[in-house]
C-alpha cells in the first residue's frame, strides 16, 4: 500500500485547497514535511487519520469532542461554515491486483449536527458498496488496532516505553497480527453458545436464576462502563482545573505572592540582623572607641612624647651624676700628679674629663616639660599600635557585613507586596488549589468505584457460573446437547492451547525483533542482553548482561523514546504489512548521536513509504545532509498571513536563514 496523494480543503490552519504529491521513489523511500511549531504538522497528521477511520480516527485536538461537533470545529475559521471542509487521500492497495483507491470525506456546518459525505472511488469509479462499508473495508487495509504503529506523534512516544502502555500497544498489535483476536471472538461466541444450550436446557425457576444474574452482570457492565466516561470526563476537568492553577501560580508568583508569604520570615531575619548591628555598634563604641583606639589618631605625637621622655629622663639622670663625676675627676687628677705620670699624660687625662663633664653638663640642661614618670609611655609602641589597627580594621569589615545584610533585609521589606491587593487573587488561588484537589480527588473516588464494579461483576460471574454447573448438572437429559456441549468445551480447551502455542512461539521472535530494532538505533548497542514479553500479561521486561532486570522508569528520556520507537517498529517488521509510516515531531528529546542512528538505520528502512514532519531544531542542516540522498519529495510548511492560511510548498528549510 501507497500513499499518492493527500488533499486538506478548509482542513483547521489550511485554508482552501492543499493537494500533495506523496508517491515515494524506489529506494528514496521519504516524503520529508518541515514546519515550526504552530504551522500545521499535527494538524495535517490528524488530517489522514481522519480520512482514514472517520469518527474513530484517534485525532489529537478531538479530546471528548463528540464526532459531529469535532468535525464543525476542524473548518477553517476564516471561511464561512456552510463552505465546510473536505479530505482526500488517494493511494494503491494490492488485492489480486493493483487497486487505486480515492476516499474523499467532506462536511460543511450549516446544520447544528453536522453531517459528513464520504465518497470512495475505485480506479476512478465510484464504488457505493465501498463507500457504504468503508469502516469496514478499511479495516483490510490499515486495521485501526495496529494504527498506531505506522501513525505516531513522537513527542508523545516515550509513554509507550512505559509498562502498561508498552503491554497495551504489545497486546493490540500481537493479536492483530497474529488473527488472535479472531481466535478471542470465537472462543466467546463458543461461551454463548454453552450459555445458551444450558438455559435451554434449565426450568423456568433455573432459567430466571441465571437470567437475574446475566441481568446483574449486564447492569454492572453498563455501569463500568458508565464510570469509565466518567473517569475520562473528570481527568479531563482535572487537566483544565491543573492549567488554570497554573496560571494563576503564576501570576501570584510574577506579583510578588511568593515574596509575601516570607514576610514573617524575612521580618524575623531582620529583627536579628538589627540585633546583631546593635551589639556591634555597642562593640564599636563602649569597647573600641572607649578604649585606646582613639590614641591612633595621635601616633605621631606619642612617638614624639615618648623621645621628649627619654631626653628628659636621660637630663635628670646626667644632672644628678654631674657633682660626683666633678669629685672623681678631682681625685683622678690628684692621683696622676703623684705617680710618676708624665705631665702631656695628666694633661690628655684632664682635657677628656672635661670634656665629658661638658657634654654631661649640656643633656642636663636639655628643657623638660612632661615631667613623667619613665614608663609612662611604655604601652604605647608600635606593636601595640599594629594590634589596635588589626582589631579596627577586622570590627570595621565586620560592621560593613552586618549594615549590608540590614539593608538588603529592609529593601527586601520594602519591595514586598501590599498583602490588602493580593488578597483576592490569593483568594482565587486557594479555592482554585481546591477545587483542583477536589477533581483529582473525585478521579480517585471514581476508580475506586469503577474498581469495586470491576470486582462485584467478577464475582458475578463466578457466581453465575458456580449456578449454571450445578443447575447443567441437574438439569442437562439431552444427550445430543450435552455433547454439543462437551464438544464445546474441548474447542474451548483447543483454542485456548492454540493460542497459548501461538504466542509462546511468536512472542519470542517479537522480543527478539524489538531487541534488533533497539540495537540499530542506540550508541549503546549492549545495553541490553535480552528483551522479554510475557504471554500472560504482555509486559517488557528488560535485561542486562549480568542477568539483572532493568526497570525501564530508570532508563533516560532519550533511552525510553528509542526503545518505543523500536516496540514499534518490532511489530511493524513483525506484521509482514507494506505500510507507510507517518511519524510526527520524530526526534524528540534525543541527543546528535541518536539522531544520527535513527536518520540512517530507521527512517530509511521503517517502512517503503516514510513520511516525516519535522521542526528545523530536529532534521537541523546536518541531518537534513544525510537523509536528502533517501528522500523522493521536500514539503515547506508555512503559514501565510495575507492568506490566513497554512500552505505546503517544495523545498525544506533554508537553514541560513532558518537560523539567523
Amino acid at each position: 500500500m501507497l500513499f499518492q496523494e493527500f488533499v486538506l480543503h478548509n482542513f483547521g490552519i489550511y485554508k482552501g485547497r492543499h493537494a500533495v504529491d506523496l508517491n515515494p521513489e524506489p529506494g528514496r523511500p521519504i516524503v520529508l514535511f518541515g514546519a515550526l511549531n504552530g504551522s500545521g504538522k499535527t494538524t495535517f497528521l490528524d488530517g489522514l487519520q481522519l480520512v482514514l477511520y472517520g469518527k474513530h480516527a484517534r485525532c489529537a485536538g478531538r479530546g471528548n469532542m463528540a464526532y459531529p461537533d469535532f468535525l464543525r470545529s476542524t473548518i477553517n475559521r476564516f471561511v464561512a461554515p456552510q463552505e465546510g471542509a473536505g479530505l482526500e487521500l488517494e493511494f494503491i492497495h494490492y488485492h489480486e491486483k493493483w487497486h487505486t483507491i480515492r476516499v474523499i470525506r467532506t462536511w460543511n456546518g450549516r446544520q447544528e449536527t453536522t453531517r459528513e459525505r464520504l465518497e470512495v472511488y475505485r480506479n476512478g469509479v465510484l464504488d457505493a458498496v465501498l463507500s457504504e462499508r468503508w469502516n469496514e473495508f478499511v479495516e483490510d487495509f490499515i486495521p485501526s488496532q495496529i494504527s498506531e504503529l505506522f501513525f505516531f506523534d513522537g513527542e508523545k512516544i516515550e509513554a509507550l516505553a512505559e509498562e502498561q502502555s508498552a503491554a497495551a500497544i504489545i497486546r493490540t498489535g500481537i493479536h492483530a497480527l497474529l488473527g488472535l483476536d479472531v481466535v478471542d471472538r470465537l472462543a466467546a461466541d463458543i461461551k454463548i453458545v454453552q450459555r445458551r444450550r444450558r438455559v435451554e436446557e434449565l426450568d423456568l425457576e433455573a432459567q430466571a436464576q441465571v437470567r437475574t444474574k446475566l441481568d446483574a452482570m449486564q447492569a454492572l457492565s453498563e455501569h463500568a462502563d458508565t464510570l469509565t466516561a466518567k473517569i475520562q470526563e473528570q481527568e479531563e476537568k482535572v487537566k483544565g482545573r491543573r492549567r488554570v492553577l497554573q496560571v494563576l501560580e503564576e501570576e501570584y508568583r510574577q506579583q510578588g505572592g511568593e515574596l509575601a508569604e516570607q514576610t514573617g520570615a524575612i521580618e524575623a531575619q531582620l529583627k536579628v540582623a538589627q540585633e546583631q548591628k546593635d551589639l556591634h555598634d555597642a562593640y564599636l563604641r563602649d569597647k573600641l572607641a572607649a578604649g585606646h583606639v582613639p590614641l591612633l589618631l595621635v601616633q605621631d605625637l606619642l612617638r614624639s612624647a615618648r623621645t621628649q621622655l627619654t631626653a628628659e629622663s636621660d637630663a635628670q639622670l646626667a644632672s644628678a651624676m654631674l657633682s660626683e663625676i666633678s669629685e672623681r675627676d678631682t681625685r683622678v687628677l690628684v692621683m696622676l700628679t703623684h705617680s710618676e705620670v708624665s705631665e702631656t699624660v695628666r694633661q690628655a687625662v684632664a682635657e677628656q674629663l672635661e670634656r665629658d663633664r661638658q657634654a654631661r653638663a649640656t643633656a642636663a640642661q636639655a628643657p623638660a616639660y612632661l615631667h613623667m614618670r619613665a614608663d609612662a609611655l611604655q604601652p604605647y609602641t608600635a606593636t601595640q599600635f599594629d594590634a589596635l589597627h588589626f582589631d579596627l580594621n577586622e570590627a570595621l569589615e565586620r560592621q560593613q557585613i552586618v549594615t549590608e545584610r540590614v539593608n538588603d533585609l529592609e529593601r527586601t521589606k520594602a519591595a514586598l507586596p501590599n498583602p490588602e491587593l493580593l488578597a483576592p487573587l490569593r483568594e482565587r488561588l486557594t479555592e482554585q488549589r481546591r477545587q483542583y484537589e477536589q477533581a483529582v480527588g473525585a478521579v480517585g473516588l471514581l476508580k475506586q468505584q469503577y474498581e469495586d464494579c470491576v470486582k462485584a461483576k467478577e464475582q458475578t460471574e463466578r457466581e453465575r457460573q458456580n449456578l449454571m454447573l450445578e443447575l447443567a448438572d441437574q438439569d442437562l437429559k439431552d444427550k445430543t446437547k450435552k455433547r454439543v456441549l462437551r464438544h464445546a468445551e474441548r474447542v474451548e480447551e483447543t483454542l485456548k492451547r492454540y493460542r497459548d502455542a501461538v504466542l509462546q512461539r511468536n512472542v519470542k521472535r517479537l522480543s527478539d525483533l524489538i531487541l534488533e530494532s533497539f540495537q540499530k538505533i542506540t550508541r549503546k548497542q549492549h545495553m541490553f542482553e535480552r528483551i522479554e514479553i510475557s504471554p500472560e500479561t504482555y509486559r517488557l521486561s528488560l535485561f542486562d548482561h549480568g542477568g539483572n532486570q532493568i526497570p525501564s522508569h530508570q532508563l533516560s528520556a532519550g533511552e525510553r523514546q528509542l526503545l518505543a520507537v523500536s516496540i514499534l517498529w518490532g511489530l511493524s517488521r513483525a506484521s509482514g504489512r507494506l505500510l507507510p509510516a507517518i511519524i510526527d515531531t520524530p526526534l524528540g528529546r534525543l541527543d546528535g548521536h541518536h539522531r544520527n542512528k535513527l536518520v540512517k538505520n530507521y527512517f530509511p528502512k521503517a517502512s517503503n513509504q516514510v513520511i516525516l514532519l519535522s521542526t528545523d531544531q530536529e532534521i537541523d542542516e546536518d541531518l537534513y545532509g544525510k537523509i536528502k540522498r533517501v528522500t523522493t519529495r521536500e514539503y515547506l510548511i508555512e503559514y501565510n498571513q495575507q492568506h490566513q492560511s497554512s500552505e505546503i510548498q517544495p523545498g525544506y528549510f533554508t537553514f541560513d536563514e532558518a537560523f539567523s
